[in-house]
């Protein structure tokens, strides 16, 4: 009986360690339009990938309060969200333009008066794939958003050791939103 009482007590201590992970939110998309750049920071491409996405979304969820030491990233893909890195995406960046890629080293944000905090992603219009150069690297996707007419599907995730992982709702962009950012963008400039 010693034993089994034992068993319990070391399987039960480890269950914090390996449990669920923070509910980073739900957000609903507000505006999309096209930008030629993005938000300078740790994580910011280099070279540029042309045009992006900005796709500005609301929510309830404070990223700046979900602790010290956690890392945020975007999956990104043409809905459903099959393949986390079906699209090329950056952020999050808070409203101001502030990195928040390791949100506890960022300032506070305040929520506006309708008691939301306010947050930018950018995904990268097109990308022509080019194989990757060295072992280990990702092979980046091979999209452009003008010729689709699909929903993109976008979730933030903190990644860590815990069995249910820390992430938010899937956020969808509707096609037409994406469709009329594109529309009303300037042309590209030349090369």
């Amino acid at each position: 009986m010693k034993r089994a009482q034992r068993l319990s007590l070391a399987v039960a201590s480890l269950l914090p360690l390996t449990g669920c992970g923070q509910h980073l939110g739900s957000y609903a998309v507000e505006q999309v339009r096209v930008v030629t750049e993005i938000p300078q920071s740790f994580f910011s491409p280099s070279p540029s990938y042309g045009r992006y996405l900005e796709i500005r979304v609301a929510s309830k969820m404070s990223l700046t309060s979900i602790g010290r030491n956690v890392a945020v990233y975007i999956d990104a893909d043409f809905c459903p969200l099959r393949n986390r890195n079906g699209l090329i995406a950056f952020g999050p960046y808070s409203n101001d333009e502030e990195d928040l890629g390791l949100p506890g080293d960022a300032t506070a944000l305040k929520a506006g008066r309708d008691g939301l905090f306010r947050y930018r992603l950018y995904v990268s219009v097109a990308y022509g794939g080019q194989r990757p150069t060295g072992p280990g690297q990702l092979q980046l996707p091979t999209y452009d958003l003008k010729l689709s007419n699909r929903d993109l599907c976008l979730r933030l995730f903190a990644p860590g050791y815990n069995l249910i992982k820390s992430r938010s709702e899937t956020i969808r962009v509707p096609a037409e939103m994406v469709s009329t950012a594109l529309k009303e963008a300037p042309a590209p400039r030349p090369s």
